[in-house]
Parts: structure tokens; C-alpha cells; sequence
């Protein structure tokens, strides 16, 4: 029998092997003995790693979580263009433990909140295949409309998830590793008036949380503070909906143009956190015929070349070309989910436990010889 070679490499030198490797392989490798993956969950291989921002997919109606990385190019060596459906590098997968969990705009430091119905809400990590379940606050589980929201405090580095409902005076807060109980903090009179009904998340923006409201508002979370407090949408943003680009708070929107005589998708993004008058329309294109009429739109992602990801009605996604200025759908994440109907979002991974944040009851999905 052959000498195990790898069993006599310095830790320091094994250290260095791994963090040239990609994300998909470091998570594989945690997988082939107990020698690795307790190295791979060492602090020092933890913190020195650099994940490459990702993109988490979930399949409507199944329970997979595939996450993918995102070729930020635009030509290969050959010099030639290629359909972005080229782009998507599958990194790893994660069977969801509820049925029916939804992953929308819920991604802080790595991880992601998944929410259940009716009482479930689930806090995982793909990259190191490990969660942990949390009940939803008991008044909140018969709620028609709920406001769930994932996020990191700036100072302290906590992480929090937020839940709320219209009827109720206060939101619960659930401090991960604390004391593992839901708190109230109350809410100002007013703020909460006229929001949609369903299940919204929250938009995480300078470590705030952000909703749509019914109108021309956005009620903003401090995560750090647990304060509230409110913004305006951009001008006649009435029908805009939130989601995040390029690091800052965005406002997308159907309007009418009336010189090309068609409809288009207006993009803005909040150039000064905070500032109500720093909302600037930065991209405009033309929106296709044969897409639904009305549907929410979220920007996802914007590309070297200009071309822009969006995330069309939670059921497919779409890429705009900005060379020829054509919107058309991605079908290669459909063949890798399965399913044509799904939720996106980007995120950066982390090797990170949830054991490392203090959580109990955490649940592995690695299976280790």
C-alpha cells in the first residue's frame, strides 16, 4: 500500500493548497475525511479565504438551493462574445429541510434566511451545508402578510432577523447566538399603513433593512439601532420594487416612453444612502411584448459590458444586452434547477459555521467518513 503523503503535509502548507482552490472544491473537500474538514473550519482557513460573489437559486417548487458563480467577462480568449447562459458555474447544492421554502432578498454575511409556511423560517449556510430552524414569533403564524428581514448590526456585527405584521404595535427581533428568544421593539404609529399583502423581505442597504409601502414610501430598519424610519421612493415610484445593485438601495419600475411609443424598465438607484433627492435613473430599456404585463422586477446584477441580470415575477430570469440592447430569457439555470420557476440572489459565500455565531440545535448536511 502507498504511503497517505497528504497525512505527513504541514497544516500551514495544506492551508495554502486549499485556499487556491475553488469554492465548489473546498466544499467538496470538507467532505472527504474528518482531517480536512476540521482544518477547513480552522478560524485561520476561515477568515483568510476570499469568496468570489454568487448566485443563490432556488426552485419554487422543489426544495434545492443551487448556488452558482458568475463569470464577470465578457469575451473569451478567442475574443469572441458569448450568450451569458455560458456564465453559470454550479458551486454547490443544499436540499432545503422545509417543503415550500421561498428565498427572496434574504442574504447577510454569507447566509440566508428561508422562509417556510406557515411557521418556519430556516437560517443556512450552503457553502458549509449547515442550518438551524427557527419558529416564527406565535402571533405572526396566522398573519395574511408578513415582513421578514434578514441582517448584520454595522458596530456590534450581530445578526438579526426581523418579522412584523400589519395589526401588531411592535416587530419581533431574533438576535442569532443571544438568547435564542424572540423580542419585541415597538413600531411608530403610521408606518406600517397600506403595505401589500404576502410575504415580503427585506432589502439589506448600509445594515438597514428596506420595504416597498403602498404609495411613494420605503420604511427603513436600522439593524444596529432597532430605530425605524422612512424614505421616499423616486419621483412617481409609486409602483417601484426594491432590491439591491451595485451595493446600493435600487427602485425598479415599468413606465411608458412616450417618444418610442413602447413600455421600458426604469432603473434607479439611491446614489446617496439616505438622501431622497440622490435617486438618479440609470438604466432604461425596453421591455419585451412578450413578458407579462405588470410584473415585479429585481435587478440583480450588472456585468463588465453593461449587460444587466434581473429576476422577472420570481419565475424566470432575464438578461438585458447592452450591445444589442435586446432583453431575452436565461434558460441555462432552469436546466440546472429543474424548474422553471425560481427565486435569485446575490451574495458573497462564506466558509463560516453557524456554530461560530453561538447557535444551537445546528444541523450538518456533510457526510463525513
Amino acid at each position: 500500500m502507498e504511503p497517505d503523503l497528504f497525512k505527513y503535509v504541514p497544516s500551514e502548507i495544506m492551508s495554502n493548497i486549499f485556499s487556491r482552490l475553488h469554492s465548489e472544491a473546498v466544499a467538496i473537500s470538507k467532505c472527504v475525511c474528518k482531517a480536512w474538514l476540521h482544518l477547513l473550519e480552522t478560524d485561520y482557513f476561515v477568515n483568510s479565504y476570499l469568496c468570489k460573489p454568487s448566485l443563490a437559486v432556488l426552485a419554487r417548487d422543489s426544495t434545492r438551493l443551487t448556488v452558482f458563480n458568475l463569470k464577470d467577462e465578457d469575451e473569451d480568449e478567442d475574443g469572441v462574445d458569448h450568450d451569458h447562459d455560458r456564465h453559470y458555474i454550479p458551486v454547490a447544492d443544499f436540499d432545503i429541510p422545509q417543503r415550500g421554502a421561498k428565498v427572496k432578498g434574504t442574504s447577510a454575511n454569507g447566509l440566508l434566511l428561508v422562509f417556510s409556511k406557515p411557521k418556519s423560517l430556516c437560517i443556512c449556510n450552503p457553502l458549509t451545508r449547515d442550518y438551524v430552524e427557527l419558529c416564527c414569533p406565535q402571533q405572526s403564524i396566522r398573519a395574511s402578510e408578513l415582513l421578514c428581514g434578514f441582517g448584520v448590526s454595522k458596530i456590534s456585527g450581530r445578526h438579526k432577523v426581523v418579522c412584523m405584521t400589519r395589526s401588531e404595535s411592535h416587530c419581533h427581533v431574533y438576535t442569532l447566538g443571544a438568547t435564542q428568544t424572540w423580542r419585541t421593539v415597538a413600531k411608530p404609529s403610521g408606518v406600517f399603513c397600506d403595505y401589500a399583502y404576502g410575504v415580503s423581505f427585506g432589502q439589506l442597504v448600509k445594515g438597514n433593512l428596506h420595504w416597498k409601502l403602498w404609495g411613494e414610501a420605503i420604511c427603513c430598519f436600522d439593524v444596529e439601532t432597532e430605530c425605524f424610519s422612512r424614505f421616499s421612493t423616486p419621483p412617481r415610484g409609486g409602483n417601484a420594487d426594491l432590491s439591491v445593485l451595485q451595493g446600493c438601495l435600487c427602485a425598479c419600475r415599468l413606465a411608458w416612453d412616450k417618444d418610442e411609443g413602447n413600455e421600458v424598465i426604469e432603473i434607479w438607484l439611491m446614489k446617496e444612502y439616505g438622501d431622497d433627492e440622490s435617486w438618479s435613473k440609470e438604466y432604461v430599456m425596453i421591455y419585451h411584448p412578450d413578458f407579462p404585463p405588470g410584473p415585479a422586477i429585481y435587478p440583480i446584477k450588472v456585468f463588465k459590458d453593461g449587460d444587466i441580470l434581473m429576476l422577472l415575477e420570481e419565475e424566470f430570469l432575464l438578461y438585458y444586452s447592452n450591445n444589442t440592447k435586446n432583453t431575452q430569457q436565461v434558460h441555462a439555470l432552469e436546466a440546472a434547477t429543474g424548474d422553471t420557476y425560481i427565486s435569485a440572489i446575490i451574495f458573497t459565500p462564506t466558509l463560516s459555521s453557524l456554530k461560530t455565531l453561538g447557535m444551537e440545535n445546528v444541523i450538518s448536511l456533510n457526510s463525513i467518513s
